[in-house]
C-alpha cells in the first residue's frame, strides 16, 4: 500500500456530498437520515444497495456533471501524474461509493477482487479515497500481500488516498462501533497493457462487464 495526499480545497469532493445529501457533517450521516438506515444487518446481495447509495447513484445517473468532472479532474492530475506517471491506464468510469454506518459492516465478506465472486480481471490497482477521517473499526482492514493474513486497519486520515492491490489481498470491514460513519470512494486503474477486451465476466455490483466504454474509461 503506498499513501499519497492531495489538495481538498482543490478536490472537494466532500462539499459535493455535504450539499447533496444535505448534511453538515458527513460522520453523522446517519443522524442527518436516520430513515435510511437498515432495521436489520445487510445481507452480502444488499451492502451496496442502501438508501444512502441508491440516493448517490441515482444523482450521479442524472448525470451528476459537476462531480463526473471533479472525478476525472483528480484522476488526471492525482492518478496520472503521482500514481501512474508514464504508463497508460484506464480506470473505473465512475467511483464505488462507500457507506460505513454504525454496527454495520458495509463490505461483510473477507474477500479480494478477483475472487469468484467479484470477478475482477487480473492486474488491477484499488485506490481507496476516504471522505471522513477512518477510524480502527469504521475502515477498511487488509491484509500486506496476497494470502499473508496479517490484516490490519487503513488509517487514513480525509485528505489522503491509498493506492493498494485489492485485486489479490484479501480485505473486509469490521462491525463499526466507534459511532461514527466512515463515507469513501474506491476505484480501480488498469494498465492498458493488462486490458483485455474479450474478458467476459460481469461485474457484480454494477452489472456491467468489464470493458472500455463500460466499467472502464480513459482520459
Amino acid at each position: 500500500m503506498k499513501l499519497y495526499t492531495y489538495d481538498t480545497t482543490k478536490f472537494d469532493f466532500r462539499k459535493l456530498l455535504l450539499e447533496h445529501f444535505e448534511c453538515e457533517d458527513l460522520q453523522k450521516l446517519h443522524e442527518c437520515h436516520s430513515d435510511w438506515v437498515p432495521k436489520e444487518e445487510l445481507s452480502f446481495s444488499e451492502e451496496s444497495n442502501t438508501k444512502f447509495h441508491k440516493n448517490f447513484y441515482d444523482k450521479l445517473r442524472e448525470p451528476w456533471i459537476e462531480f463526473i468532472e471533479l472525478y476525472r479532474s483528480f484522476i488526471g492530475e492525482q492518478i496520472a501524474s503521482h500514481v501512474c506517471g508514464d504508463c497508460d491506464f484506464i480506470f473505473q468510469a465512475f467511483p464505488s461509493f462507500r457507506v460505513h454506518l454504525p454496527n454495520e459492516k458495509a463490505i461483510h465478506k473477507v474477500h479480494f477482487d478477483s475472487d469468484e465472486d467479484h470477478r475482477h480481471p487480473p492486474g488491477e490497482l484499488n485506490v481507496f479515497l476516504p471522505m471522513t477521517d477512518c477510524l480502527p473499526n469504521n475502515t477498511l482492514w487488509a491484509e500486506s500481500s496476497p494470502g499473508k493474513g496479517d490484516f490490519s486497519p487503513m488509517l487514513l486520515s480525509y485528505g489522503q488516498y491509498a493506492v493498494w492491490n485489492g485485486n489479490e489481498c484479501a480485505h473486509y470491514n469490521e462491525s463499526n462501533t466507534e459511532q461514527l460513519t466512515r463515507v469513501s470512494f474506491d476505484f480501480r486503474l488498469l494498465a492498458k497493457s493488462d486490458y483485455d477486451p474479450t474478458y467476459e465476466r460481469v461485474s457484480y455490483t454494477s452489472t456491467t462487464k468489464f470493458l472500455l466504454g463500460e466499467y472502464y474509461d480513459e482520459l
